[in-house]
This record gives structure tokens, sequence and C-alpha cells, in this order.
């Protein structure tokens, strides 16, 4: 098995500087890779351009390098058609894809070669790929987001004219000057409920995920999910930084966290919060997790989709009866107020 540190995966990327860097257009856990590949290109020197598409990359060099964003690209829920045909295209010279979740996308992976280099973030994936018979070379390392440095984002002043933003930058200046981050905070509260952990009552939050990749039974209108509160294509912006710090302050509002979501397990890692981690329909968390955070002490796996006795006795209580009643009078009460207005 050929495992690559954070320093061999610089220096597997560096005889193809400069290259075309393709991110991932997503949520906020896209966005904590982009900005954590960004940081450790910076780190090792790796000069990139960020690519569009065939039609406007222009070789670099000489030659059409590309370095493919960390994340689920490659998966039967999210390969995408426009995927397939870069990556087979014979005006890409070389390939490498970051540290990724791969599987159910067999034609893609035997029409790859030997110019191809798919690094996976877990081990089911490289199982995968290498029992594909294809020619690619495989690799396994670290999901990018590990890369980022949370104290090394610094945030953008809201005054800036906006004749020097581009169209997302005006966006995402709207939303934050509109109250985003506060709001992120708030959902995280309304997502908790006071329970004990370990023989301590704490804040514990459910921020669970609604889409084609959840794999448990636990529904609620009181979880949050959190990965969702802004889109993003990925590209370096200005406000980048100040979303993800933004999504820090807003996990850092419980002291337990319980989600499906890698990536909300990895900020919440990084930001200090202790999180319990459900696996999702193709079992990249629980990869993960045994890749990379099996040893940290504040992470957590729940590998059979079950809660524990505590985490179960907080769901209860955020599911309580009495709250459940209070917010369907109150989701009436807002209805008929905006039927009355018409």
């Amino acid at each position: 098995m050929n495992e690559l540190s954070e320093q061999e995966m610089a220096g597997l990327l560096r005889p193809l500087s400069p290259f075309y860097y393709w991110p991932n257009f997503g949520n906020l856990g896209d966005l904590l890779i982009a900005e954590g590949t960004r940081q450790f290109f910076d780190r090792y020197g790796l000069q990139y351009r960020e690519f569009d598409s065939l039609g406007t990359a222009a070789p670099l060099d000489g030659r059409l390098s590309l370095v493919v964003a960390g994340g689920g690209r490659f998966t039967a829920n999210w390969c995408s058609a426009e995927a397939e045909e870069v990556m087979l295209s014979p005006m890409v010279e070389t390939a490498v894809v970051l540290p990724h979740s791969i599987n159910g996308v067999d034609a893609l992976m035997a029409g790859l070669g030997p110019n191809c280099h798919l690094i996976c973030r877990e081990q089911a994936s490289y199982d995968y790929c290498t029992s594909v018979n294809t020619g690619a070379r495989c690799h396994l390392a670290d999901d990018m987001a590990f890369a980022l440095d949370l104290d090394a984002l610094d945030s953008h002043p809201l005054d800036v004219p906006l004749e020097k933003l581009n169209e997302e930058e005006k966006r995402t200046l709207s939303l934050l000057k509109d109250g985003l981050p506060e709001g992120m905070k708030a959902s995280v509260r309304f997502a908790s409920v006071r329970s004990t952990i370990h023989g301590e009552e704490k804040r514990v939050a459910f921020l669970l995920r609604n889409d084609s990749e959840k794999d448990v039974p636990y529904c609620s209108p009181f979880t949050y999910d959190i990965s969702v509160a802004w889109h993003t294509s990925g590209r370096k912006m200005r406000y980048n930084a100040n979303m993800l710090l933004a999504f820090a302050d807003a996990v850092r509002q419980a002291d337990v966290v319980v989600t499906d979501r890698l990536h909300v397990a990895i900020m919440c890692w990084k930001a200090g919060v202790e999180v319990y981690m459900l696996d999702n329909s193709y079992h990249k968390l629980s990869g993960v997790y045994r890749k990379s955070l099996g040893n940290e002490p504040s992470v957590h796996l729940l590998a059979d989709g079950r809660f524990t006795p505590e985490l179960e006795r907080a769901w209860r209580r955020l599911n309580s009866p009495a709250r459940l009643l209070r917010w369907r009078v109150g989701k009436w009460g807002k209805l008929a107020k905006r039927l009355f207005r018409r």
C-alpha cells in the first residue's frame, strides 16, 4: 500500500507545478477542503491556476497537468458527465486526484491510465480503486481538510467597494451583512439540548444531513444541517476565511456535536468541540475516522449507527412531546399570520 504523508504528497505534485487546480462546487465542507488545499499549496510553494473547463485551459509549461480537489466527486452519488469527460480527456497529460472517496464509477476507473494518480482518503476507496483493474496509480492519504490551519485564517473587512468584488463575493458579503454567522450560531443552539455526557451537563447539538448520503434513521425538525448554510464554487474568493471562521464559531455553540457530515466532524475537532460521528451511505466517515481520527480522544465513531445511552437520552429530550407541540403551534401560527396578511 502506498500511503502518502503531507510532505510526500507535495513531492508528488512538485514536478507538475505550475498546474491547474479544479475545486469542487459545494457546501461548507467543500470550502474547508478548498482552503486547506490552498494552505497546503502555499506551504510547499506549489504554483497553480484554477481550472474552468477544457475549453479554456491552456497548457502550462507546455503540458496540461490537472490536480482535482479532494472530496466525493467520484462516487455514484455525485459523479457527473463533466467529471468523466475531463478525467478521460486526451488533453490532460497528468491528473492527480487529491484525497477522495471513490466508489461505484467502474466505467471511469476502467478508462484511467498510469498518467493518473488516485489518492484515497480511506481504505475502502483504496481497495475499490485497486480492485477494478484501473491502470491509474493508487495512494492513500489524509483528507485535505486536515491541512487547514484555522489560526492562519484572517477575516476580511465588510466595507470593501462593491466594484472590487465578483458576483459570488457580492452574494457572500450580502449574507455576512445580513447576519448569516449569527443565524448559524442560533441554529446550532436550536439543534441543541442540555444533557449529561460523561457525568457532566453539556450542550449537545445534533447536526445531521438530509440528502441522499443519509444512512441513519434519526430525523427531527430540530436537527440542523449546517454544511448547507452556504454554497461555494470552491474558488479562491474574498470572504472564504470569514465563512470558515463563522463555521467554527457556530459549532463552538455546543460542547458536544453529533453528526453524519464528515467535514462538520473535522471542523469540530479543529475547533476543540467533542464530536460523535455517524456513518453515511458509503461509509466515508468510518473510513476517515479509522484512517485519520481514531487516536483523537475528542472524536468518537458510532460504528453501529446507533446512539450511546447518553446520546439517546439527549435525543429524546431534544424531541420531547412538549417541545414538538411548541414547535408545531409556532409553525402554524407563523403560517396563519402570513395568510391573514394577504
